[in-house]
């Protein structure tokens, strides 16, 4: 009897295995960093903050969260900063994910209780760590829905972690300013969204267009404008194309994103005015412009510059690739695009009016669109022959490898000039960003000598130097002082709030050693002053002389030289520049003052006013009153007799 043989298994692999074999490779992309900075700085009893302006943003999310689980709105009054921010998604949208993320924590897992600055700072870490994988994802299914095939698409995504792993994204992490990788990840999958709608008006690539692009307006709102400037560019090179369902589904699907960020517009509407000012900027003109295009810090020295040359060159080229192999919206688009944020780049840097253009186009965002096209140009991915309309020598191999080849030749080169620069990413990639820091020994030594002085109620004034990206934790000192502050929210946010403020040596846009004894004592008195922490010699040594003051902390061993200097001036109780007024509650969501005593029929309360300030008793009035140190104005209150109790919101609808 014959026995016959088992068939050999066969493993059949279908175009759905393939896919789950791509993806599983894209989201390996991102995972050694994701998993590094969650496990490394995710419960660490440290209060772990950023450099730069992160510890800003995580001020934000955490005003936020309060604002959201006290009135259902991220926008709030802050006293404790003299009024200095109003938080709105529109004017931080670094934090707009995390501080939804705080408030829906604290309801479902602390009963509603706002969340603490440390937890604030562990879900930032998880949001960057979770940006580190979803960002190569977007870029993946958007060059998968812009016809990439599968190769394409997970050198694009291998591409997107290369550059987050440079000194560049690792910068933007560092700094806290999301919205530099997560836009051009969403502009991404934008454009592969629009072209997979030309394809044809599918549910998926609809759906994709409306949270591609509705996440762009909470994301970066200039990035947005941007993507909506690619609409009118796609409608002029396909719509005509289509009948009046598939404009309507498209017009459908962009609506109902704008809509969903409704929120963002009415904030603008209200508070369009709060603007940057250019006290401290020096003159520049466009003569210079790519000079300092060239010479920007954030590309990462010559090696980080020479990087994204070749990946920015390798962008262009694969755009080019694209219309050869007959995917000619999808390469038009993208040369488009990284030309456009070129030229902004530019633009940005040719004077200080158009500096605003660097949200949208700076050094991350052009590495990271570019990534798109270099995908293609690296993989030299298939495509059927009789597509081809290119160069014949391009067509088949050697010459398809050609451009690959250069570049990989131009990266070798780069790796062995300046090895360092090479291991910094792989370190960054394995081991996460090392930007993360703990508060410095300083920081609790002048918390604990703050509050040596129980008696005396009033601020803060903190001297912030530009270019320090080591104290950002300063921005917490009145959370751990319970003493409201001016200064210390960022050494880089030239917001008109903060003109008042001592700034490098010069104390609300004058040099402090321009001030007189009589000048200073009223401008304590305005701003309710009874410590300055200086840091400027010059601040120092007009302090040290200042009648009223007195040394109580003194550091001068801290790094780069740096001095820190913390006098204490005379006691300042109250609230009230005019008048009298006691203060019973400082919060974001109310302040209540007790035993308030007009001076000819009004107070004046040393706190920014704001439009859309409602006062109760309704017997009282409020009114702006101008300062000439501050373009924005103080709250005066009108009132014809005392009142034992008096209580300010703010409703910014």
């Amino acid at each position: 009897m014959k026995t016959q043989d088992s068939a050999p298994i066969i493993i059949k692999w279908t175009g759905a295995g393939w896919s789950l074999v791509m993806w599983c490779l894209v989201v390996s992309c991102g995972l050694p960093m994701s998993a590094s900075i969650i496990t490394n700085h995710y419960g660490k009893s440290d209060h772990q903050l950023l450099s730069g302006t992160h510890a800003l943003h995580q001020y934000h999310a955490w005003m936020g969260a309060k604002g959201i689980l006290e009135k259902g709105n991220p926008s709030v009054y802050d006293p404790v900063f003299h009024a200095g921010y109003i938080k709105t998604p529109l004017f931080d949208s670094q934090s707009f994910a995390v501080e939804w993320i705080g408030a829906i924590r604290s309801i479902v897992i602390d009963q509603g209780n706002p969340p603490s600055p440390e937890e604030i700072a562990k879900i930032y870490a998880c949001f960057i760590g979770l940006i580190s994988i979803v960002m190569p994802v977007c870029a993946g299914l958007g060059c998968r829905l812009a016809g990439f095939g599968r190769v394409e698409s997970l050198v694009s995504a291998l591409a997107i972690s290369a550059v987050m792993s440079m000194p560049i994204g690792v910068r933007a992490m560092g700094d806290g300013e999301l919205g530099q990788i997560m836009a051009p990840g969403w502009f991404i999958l934008f454009l592969g969204s629009l072209i997979a709608f030309h394809r044809g008006a599918t549910f998926q690539g609809g759906l994709c267009a409306f949270l591609s692009y509705g996440l762009l307006w909470s994301t970066s709102v200039a990035t947005a404008v941007l993507a909506t400037g690619m609409v009118l560019y796609f409608y002029l090179r396909a719509g005509l194309r289509h009948r009046s369902v598939w404009h309507f589904s498209l017009l459908a699907c962009l609506l109902l994103a704008i809509v969903a960020n409704l929120g963002l517009f009415l904030a603008w509407k209200d508070h369009w005015w709060i603007q940057a000012t250019l006290v401290d900027e020096s003159a520049f003109g466009p003569g210079n412009a790519f000079y300092r295009m060239l010479e920007d810090s954030r590309w990462g020295g010559r090696s980080g510059l020479a990087a994204a040359g070749v990946i920015v060159a390798s962008g262009l080229v694969g755009s080019q690739w694209l219309v050869w192999t007959g995917r000619r919206l999808s390469g038009r688009m993208l040369a488009t695009a990284i030309g456009i944020l070129l030229l902004l780049f530019t633009l940005g840097k040719s004077a200080h009016i158009l500096a605003p253009l660097d949200m949208v186009a700076n050094p991350a965002a052009i590495m990271l669109v570019s990534c798109m096209g270099a995908g293609s140009m690296f993989s030299v991915g298939g495509f059927p022959r009789n597509k081809w309309i290119g160069p014949e020598y391009f067509r088949n191999i050697p010459g398809r490898l050609v451009p690959a080849f250069l570049a990989m030749v131009s990266f070798a080169t780069l790796a062995i000039g300046d090895g360092k620069y090479l291991s910094s990413i792989c370190s960054n990639w394995l081991g996460g960003s090392d930007h993360l820091v703990s508060r410095p020994p300083f920081s609790k030594t002048l918390s604990d000598k703050l509050l040596e002085y129980p008696d005396h109620q009033g601020r803060i004034l903190w001297e912030d130097i530009p270019g320090d990206v080591e104290n950002g934790w300063a921005v917490f000192l009145p959370s751990s002082t319970q003493r409201p502050m001016i200064g210390g929210l960022s050494p880089v946010a030239n917001i008109e709030h903060m003109q008042a403020s001592l700034r490098d040596g010069r104390l609300a846009g004058r040099s402090v050693l321009d001030w007189t004894d009589s000048e200073l004592g009223a401008f304590i008195k305005a701003y309710r002053i009874s410590f300055v922490v200086a840091r400027n010699s010059d601040s120092i040594g007009r302090w040290s002389r200042f009648a009223d003051s007195e040394i109580i902390l003194k550091d001068q061993s801290l790094q780069n030289g740096q001095s820190w200097v913390v006098f204490k001036l005379s006691e300042q109780q109250g609230i009230a520049v005019v008048g009298q007024a006691r203060i019973v509650h400082l919060g974001s969501d109310k302040i209540t003052l007790a035993d308030v005593f007009p001076e000819n029929g009004s107070v004046v309360l040393s706190l920014h006013y704001q439009r859309g300030m409602k006062v109760r008793p309704g017997r009282a009035r409020i009114e702006r009153e101008l300062d000439s140190h501050d373009p924005i104005p103080l709250i005066r209150l009108r009132l014809d007799e005392p009142v034992s109790r008096l209580e300010l919101e703010w409703d910014d609808r």
